[in-house]
């Protein structure tokens, strides 16, 4: 009798271990996937805030270049995180994205002379773009 009970418990244990494998086994590739999909979509959040920034950048730097001296515009923008570089030249400026799954390098072209320096620190930005010179500045605002 004594044998038939630790027999019994014997399989009960393997049986556990057994629920408990399979559980693992299907419980770990979910996980898996489910981070990776979050990753992905928080990398295309981050692409669709920067491109939001270039739009409105250049709809204001259209606005005050086709407008002429002395016009300005105000413009307040998110800028996500990973954004490393903002690059401003003749005919075009670019963001530079980069997190730790991809880089992007996102442009806006126009018949525009750029220039300007800005933080591509996170979080809210208050930009002033003006013309000036046939050219457009792009800088923080001091209002």
């Amino acid at each position: 009798m004594v044998m038939l009970l630790d027999n019994r418990n014997g399989q009960i244990s393997m049986e556990y271990i057994l629920i408990t494998g399979f559980s693992l086994l299907i419980a770990i590739p979910l996980v898996l996937v489910f981070f990776q999909q979050s990753r992905e979509f928080n990398d295309e959040i981050t692409v669709q805030q920067a491109n939001k920034v270039l739009d409105e950048m250049l709809v204001a730097s259209k606005t005050v270049y086709y407008l002429g001296e002395p016009s300005q515009k105000t413009v307040n923008v998110y800028f996500p995180q990973f954004v490393n570089s903002a690059e401003f030249r003749d005919g075009y400026f670019a963001l530079e994205i980069h997190s730790g799954s991809f880089t992007y390098k996102l442009y806006r072209n126009a018949p525009i002379n750029f220039a300007g320096n800005i933080s591509t620190t996170p979080g809210l930005h208050v930009l002033r773009i003006w013309a000036e010179n046939n050219s457009v500045y792009i800088q923080p605002s001091t209002q």
